[in-house]
């Protein structure tokens, strides 16, 4: 599979590293440099200094092919802003989008955004503990 992270953070390069394991073509796309001093590419992993929102840029990083995608930066408006302009305009099998804020959650799947709410799963492991 092609994946496209948008990204380059502990969560990103975690999967990416997994997912180039088993033999999964990744580009992190990041418009901070320094970031990718967390990641070694390698021949399944493509780092690419650029902005995940703007359309010229996810082409380069491959979107177009992709069949995935994964909006895993800190800000949750530039995620959705990502997610929704991937899945109008390119539409892969999957696009995953990253939220930290739990009230955008709602508003994110309204959207038809498959989200993940950091909040949420760690606050809901930590009630799991305390029970």
């Amino acid at each position: 599979m092609n994946i496209v992270i948008m990204g380059c953070n502990g969560i990103a390069v975690n999967v990416a590293e997994k997912m180039a394991k088993n033999d999964h073509k990744i580009t992190i796309i990041d418009v901070q440099a320094d970031n990718f001093l967390i990641i070694e590419e390698t021949e399944n992993i493509t780092t690419i200094i650029g902005d995940g929102t703007i359309s010229n840029e996810l082409e380069g990083a491959g979107i177009i092919e992709s069949d995935i995608f994964l909006a895993l930066e800190p800000s949750d408006n530039r995620n959705i802003l990502a997610a929704q302009k991937v899945k109008s305009l390119y539409n892969p099998k999957t696009i995953l989008c990253l939220v930290s804020d739990p009230k955008k959650d709602g508003i994110f799947r309204k959207l038809g955004l498959n989200v993940i709410s950091t909040t949420s799963l760690i606050s809901d492991i930590v009630l799991d503990s305390i029970r």
